[in-house]
């Protein structure tokens, strides 16, 4: 091989070459970016849906409780604290207090006993802000004339021991 051939050849390796270990760099760049990316959506996942580095975690949320006269009428919980107003046997308004732990909740994370909307009888809050946050919080029964605002009747069908509310639409 002649030597301008030579030189040129090794030029155009080495610019090959070159261009290999660029090429190998910006895939390995984005890599690492996919990998960073996928990394923090788990990351926040986590976070957010797994309880994993919740700040409550270690501390627990004391809420009070009229179930609780062992411990002062308080309880601690890893989840929300609880109200209740409901129409007692005796026909008066009463409020009932409580905590929800995580592990309780259905589906998990998402507790559908805190987004049950008010019915005539029965209305409940949570809330986990502070400690004995659910003595401030004060869930409306509806009005049997705001029931019916929305052409609604509502009644009770017990079935096996269980009380279902049914709300139905008039005609």
């Amino acid at each position: 091989m002649d030597p301008v051939t030579e030189t040129v050849w090794k030029v155009n390796f080495k610019c090959y070459f070159r261009m290999v270990l660029v090429k190998m760099e910006n895939i390995r760049q984005k890599m690492h970016r996919t990998f960073c990316l996928r990394f923090l959506c788990i990351f926040w996942l986590c976070q957010n849906f797994c309880g994993v580095l919740s700040e409550r975690k270690a501390e627990k949320l004391k809420c009070k409780c009229d179930n609780c006269p062992t411990t002062n009428y308080t309880c601690e919980t890893d989840g929300y604290c609880f109200t209740m107003t409901y129409i007692g046997s005796d026909g008066a308004v009463k409020r009932g207090y409580s905590c929800l732990d995580l592990d309780k909740f259905f589906p998990p994370g998402n507790n559908l006993q805190c987004k049950e909307p008010p019915s005539i009888k029965k209305a409940q809050a949570c809330c986990n802000e502070d400690d004995f946050c659910n003595t401030r919080v004060r869930p409306l029964l509806l009005s049997s004339e705001e029931l019916g605002e929305f052409g609604l009747i509502q009644d009770d069908v017990v079935e096996q021991g269980n009380v279902w509310h049914l709300l139905t639409a008039r005609h």
